[in-house]
């Protein structure tokens, strides 16, 4: 017998008439406590209980986010000298976000999704910010909206820049950046089973609203010619809609959003991976077992790394 059924029943205690199993009630307090422990409340008091850190090339540095009652900031830490500073001036950065997009940016709480330190980790990095990359220049302080077809919000950039992956509905396609010739590397993709596509219960409605775009999920080898990716599967998840009462666009009949989403009894999505070989389109298969997937998919959160030499990937 497993051993969570063990424990389930020895805190129980049989029925005397039907056999059944039966169970102290719990009183309020005890809803109470739990509730507490809910991330919505968790959050306001436990900080940093998970951090990410990313590297910066050709350094010894790194860089993640930190939080606090006051916000969230960028921090450049370089683990062999003990020493932590601030990625760049939050407050200046802000104010250059809020003139390039338009929004009103609160510098403790920038729309940052990526940094790259591109000269080095003292320097100003390139922002993502809201779907697209910025170059910022704080002595004024202004951003410009990176240039290059390789700043393409929709396209993933293969490492050496000759290759791009982009998704085309739920199909991909690669382009060779160097002779400007595009092919299909899927043409099965549905709207159910598409992909690199991310999963919907990962707020698809507030990508939509926003119109924020996001590049084919995948992970390039390191030398640039594959592309390790997935197929995802939501076709066995029933719809389930929400209406809109109060439009952006101004109108005051509410509209519907509808996507896919599992409910408790429903069977999850599921991932599978696959392998592209971007000089030829071919498609390598991944012997494994499809990755029953809830709100993200094993490659954002680095549960899969390619080897240096790009011959083979850890899962």
């Amino acid at each position: 017998m497993p051993i969570a059924a063990l424990l389930i029943l020895a805190s129980a205690t049989p029925s005397p008439v039907t056999g059944a199993v039966a169970q102290e009630p719990l009183d309020r307090d005890a809803y109470v406590r739990a509730e507490r422990m809910l991330p919505w409340h968790r959050d306001r008091v436990l900080f940093n209980a998970e951090v990410d850190v990313y590297w910066i090339d050709g350094s010894e540095a790194l860089w993640y986010q930190s939080r606090s009652e006051t916000g969230w900031r960028f921090i450049v830490a370089e683990p062999r000298l003990g020493t932590k500073r601030p990625g760049f001036d939050h407050g200046r950065m802000a104010r250059a976000l809020s003139v390039v997009t338009g929004a009103a940016v609160d510098s403790s709480r920038l729309p940052i999704t990526g940094l790259e330190f591109r000269s080095g980790p003292t320097a100003t990095p390139r922002v993502t910010a809201l779907g697209r990359a910025y170059d910022c220049d704080l002595t004024r302080p202004a951003c410009v909206v990176a240039p290059g077809p390789d700043r393409a919000p929709e396209r993933a950039l293969a490492p050496g820049g000759r290759y791009a992956v982009v998704a085309k509905g739920p199909d991909l396609w690669v382009q060779d950046l160097t002779t400007g010739q595009a092919r299909a590397l899927t043409t099965d993709g549905e709207k159910l089973r598409a992909y690199g596509a991310v999963p919907n219960l990962a707020a698809p409605i507030f990508r939509e609203r926003s119109r924020m775009v996001v590049p084919p999920t995948g992970s390039f080898s390191p030398d640039g010619t594959r592309f390790l990716t997935y197929q995802l599967d939501e076709s066995r998840s029933p719809p389930i809609s929400m209406l809109q009462f109060v439009p952006e666009d101004g109108s005051i009949r509410p509209k519907v959003w509808t996507w896919h989403i599992p409910l408790p009894g429903d069977p999850p999505a599921s991932a599978q991976l696959l392998i592209f070989d971007l000089a030829t389109g071919a498609r390598i298969p991944v012997d494994h077992p499809p990755s029953m997937i809830e709100f993200r998919t094993p490659l954002p959160i680095r549960q899969i790394e390619w080897t240096a030499d790009s011959r083979a990937f850890y899962f």
